[in-house]
């Protein structure tokens, strides 16, 4: 009786059960939007984006760096998880002109896409403003800024 029930054992097998990476991993998909010439007062340099670096930061201190010319990219095996993603875009000289940011929600087995928006980078300036008029149109010439 014994030796029948080492045989029913071993002659059930567990269901075969897929434990490879991408059973618990999830993908992403970045599209980067440019914004930087959104705006009318730009600095003096090239401020057309030849190159994007996307890098983002996971669960577990995880992280992944990809480049872009501008096309969407995909990173594949990645944890589940909150991801961060910070995309700086370069001019042709290499010098950093915008930046954007954005947070991504992975589930395992899935396709997560994410835009981001890049921006020009803040700072100060200055602004030299000339105005003129014709003196014979304007009795009280004055300017004010607020």
């Amino acid at each position: 009786m014994a030796v029948t029930a080492i045989v029913a054992i071993t002659a059930c097998k567990p269901p075969l059960v897929d434990f490879s990476k991408s059973a618990t991993t999830g993908s992403l998909r970045v599209t980067v939007s440019n914004a930087i010439n959104s705006r009318t007062l730009l600095p003096n340099i090239d401020m057309s984006a030849a190159a994007y670096t996307v890098t983002g930061t996971g669960p577990g201190s995880a992280t992944f760096i990809l480049t872009s010319t501008g096309e969407p990219v995909s990173k594949d095996r990645l944890a589940f998880g909150t991801w961060t993603i910070l995309v700086n875009a370069t001019n042709t000289s290499g010098q950093l002109i915008g930046s954007g940011t954005a947070t991504a929600q992975l589930t395992t087995g899935e396709t997560t896409s994410v835009s981001v928006t890049v921006t020009p980078i803040e700072g100060t300036g200055t602004l030299n403003l000339a105005v003129s008029w014709p003196e014979s149109q304007v009795q009280t010439p004055s300017v004010s800024a607020d």
